[in-house]
């Protein structure tokens, strides 16, 4: 079996780009997922709870991704709930565990997503993991320091306070046990409080453990965790709910037709599914704006592909999946973004992507526009390329396996509408 990226990689990076989705989670999820790991190093040396500890750290808030507004989305779209609060901390729990659960390697993390806000009394009854209630501890602490991390004189009164918030939410809210081994094994030392409050040193400090747990993960799994993120870009709005997907699927078909491997098939299909990953540093405002962007908006709007690039790199995917996933807005007459390549340095599947891209945007219904129909799409393509712009060649064989894809194509369509509609149901 292949292999793609590596999966310690990519959750790391990925996890560093919480800031992108909201300003006041920067950072949160590095400390939760590092001082469960040191709680957990104090309990025991077992390299797959640890492993599982860290993992579910850095993924433990993955529903915010969902929405960069988090709990504002549920409060400005369902306002009924606005009164219960214990719900609306819960929703991007629920949603942390629809997006993770159908993937073998993750099920477990999962669990513990899903009940990483269960206080322990409730613990108590629904007999949930420990992970869980080691992860929901870091996180109430975390929740508890962070407006006190930029001050060494806050944090310091900050730590001096903080047995005595912890032995108040003992007992109901917090599991004694943990509580004990964190105040005994981690609090006490210095180095604990150097590393969690600089982002700097905290981030190479997670980089080496997981590092330490670094695992190479079959094709298969590449592209489950690619549709995982795929899901969390595009499901900020109806209208885009499936367009990665799609994309996936024409440029896979597409590279068929033309000739590809099986391998590379695949690997074109994970392309697509990541080639809007740097989307999530683009305002929603942006994202979904249902009229023409100003000049400012459109160049904010340009850098998604420079991101997706930086985040895929970081990630140290495979190169040609790097360079096929970001190099989809590049013109061969070289008037595209971010790099402005001309066609002799722009590969073959970056110019797939390219037409795969464009054809799904044609042929999707957006607030300020009608979907076109296929083969309308194809005759403004045509026009793309009498400019220059797209390849000739590549357009070809999109034609000659368009009823194929548009058969595929219905059937991700109906899956990623129905995955959106049940995350919209967890609220």
């Amino acid at each position: 079996m292949n292999s793609y990226f590596n999966l310690s990689d990519f959750i790391t990076s990925f996890s560093f780009a919480s800031k992108a989705v909201n300003d006041s989670l920067a950072g949160h999820n590095l400390r939760v997922a590092y001082l469960s790991y040191l709680i957990g190093e104090a309990i025991t040396f077992d390299n797959r709870f640890l492993y599982d500890l860290l993992l579910s750290g850095l993924l433990h808030d993955i529903g915010l991704f969902y929405d960069k507004q988090g709990y504002m989305f549920v409060e400005e779209h369902f306002p009924s709930l606005r009164s219960e609060t214990r719900k609306l901390v819960q929703i991007h729990a629920e949603i942390g565990y629809e997006i993770l659960r159908g993937y073998p390697y993750l099920s477990k993390i999962a669990k513990v997503v899903r009940y990483h806000h269960s206080p322990y009394f409730q613990a108590l009854k629904e007999k949930v993991l420990l992970e869980s209630q080691i992860v929901y501890f870091a996180d109430r602490i975390d929740v508890y320091l962070k407006d006190a991390l930029c001050s060494p004189s806050e944090l310091l009164k900050k730590r001096e306070s903080l047995p005595e918030f912890i032995e108040a939410a003992a007992e109901k809210a917090l599991n004694p046990k943990v509580a004990e081994i964190f105040l005994k094994k981690v609090y006490p030392k210095d180095s604990f409080w150097f590393t969690y409050s600089d982002q700097e040193y905290l981030q190479r400090e997670i980089s080496f453990l997981m590092e330490n747990f670094s695992q190479k993960i079959p094709i298969e799994y590449s592209r489950d965790l690619s549709q995982i993120f795929a899901y969390l870009i595009d499901f900020k709005s109806p209208f885009t709910a499936s367009h990665s997907s799609t994309v996936a699927v024409v440029a896979k078909e597409i590279a068929r037709e033309m000739g590809y491997s099986e391998e590379g098939v695949e690997k074109m299909e994970i392309a697509g599914l990541l080639h809007d990953i740097g989307k999530v540093k683009v305002p929603d405002e942006i994202l979904n704006k249902p009229g023409k962007l100003t000049r400012e908006e459109f160049f904010i709007m340009k850098s998604h592909v420079f991101y997706t690039y930086q985040i895929l790199k970081e990630m140290r995917v495979d190169e040609e999946v790097l360079s096929w996933a970001s190099l989809h807005h590049e013109k061969l007459n070289g008037r595209g973004y971010p790099f402005g390549l001309t066609k002799e340095r722009i590969p073959l599947g970056s110019r797939i992507m390219t037409v795969a891209d464009i054809y799904t945007a044609l042929t999707e219904e957006r607030p300020y526009k009608k979907a076109l129909k296929p083969r309308e799409a194809v005759n403004l393509l045509r026009e793309l390329v009498s400019k220059g712009e797209v390849d000739g060649f590549v357009l070809s064989a999109l034609e000659k396996c368009l009823d194929r894809i548009e058969r595929e194509r219905s059937l991700v369509v109906e899956e990623a509408k129905e995955t959106y509609s049940k995350f919209l149901g967890k609220v």
